[in-house]
């Protein structure tokens, strides 16, 4: 798989109240504030001691910087975003370097069901597309089937840290576009 900018992982809003409207969270109750922890950089305390929420402007590139940010897991602790292969781990930093001349592949022979990549953000970003691109040279061809998978960073169980995941795009049929658009709705 070519240089791949993979825009994944899309951590929506978190709606964790009985009444929200579109730029507010409010609480019902004082255990419901108490028991909500926002992620890093959604909310902002101002002056006058209102809390808004976070601004990441338009536009931006969430990958360029995702080792700055974190979140708390149970098992873990705090966890800095960062990407991870199954397979071929050491050329995984090849999919975010801008050069269109290299790119990921899962290392020769291996199993495709454990050929996967998992890009965390570290954040909450909201995002309006998820873009692939794949290599087109004599050695090396687009995946031909895949799936695509994002999650807004809420777990299963309140307990484990076992993340939900939506199948955001998968192949019908066996893919041969050099890149793919996928679009985000909330």
């Amino acid at each position: 798989m070519a240089r791949t900018s993979l825009y994944i992982i899309a951590m929506a809003a978190w709606l964790l109240s009985s009444h929200a409207a579109a730029d507010e969270l409010r609480f019902g109750r004082r255990s419901d504030w108490l028991k909500w922890t926002s992620p890093t950089g959604a909310i902002q305390l101002r002056q006058d001691g209102k809390v808004e929420l976070g601004w990441y402007g338009t536009d931006t590139d969430p990958m360029d910087n995702m080792s700055l940010f974190s979140h708390p897991t149970r098992k873990s602790g705090e966890v800095f975003g960062g990407l991870t292969a199954q397979s071929n781990n050491r050329d995984a930093r090849l999919l975010f370097d801008n050069d269109h001349d290299t790119w990921w592949q899962p290392d020769t022979g291996a199993d495709p069901d454990n050929a996967w990549l998992h890009i965390d953000l570290g954040r909450l970003v909201l995002l309006k597309e998820i873009r692939l691109v794949f290599p087109d040279t004599l050695d090396v061809r687009p995946f031909r089937d895949f799936s695509v998978f994002v999650s807004e960073g809420s777990t299963v169980s309140p307990s484990a840290d076992v993340w939900r995941f939506q199948r955001v795009f998968t192949t019908t049929e066996p893919n041969e576009l050099g890149e793919i658009i996928i679009p985000l709705s909330i």
